[in-house]
């Protein structure tokens, strides 16, 4: 049986499992860890607002995208 998860859930678990990459990726560009921390951030406040409106097929290469 599927476990039925509540949107705070769902977040939290993406948060998790991207953060790092995300973080790698936006300091990789930018050099700084409170520029690549801002931008994550802004990441995923970005695509939990607006993620009704995505149509997403591969979440990590999506966030990835957004980051750079």
């Amino acid at each position: 049986m599927l476990k039925t998860i509540d949107q705070k859930e769902a977040f939290t678990e993406i948060y998790n499992r991207y953060w790092d990459k995300l973080y790698y990726i936006a300091y990789k560009h930018l050099q700084s860890e409170a520029a690549s921390e801002e931008i994550v951030q802004d990441v995923f406040l970005t695509f939990w607002k607006k993620r009704a409106q995505f149509d997403i097929q591969i979440l990590q290469a999506y966030l990835a995208a957004m980051t750079r």
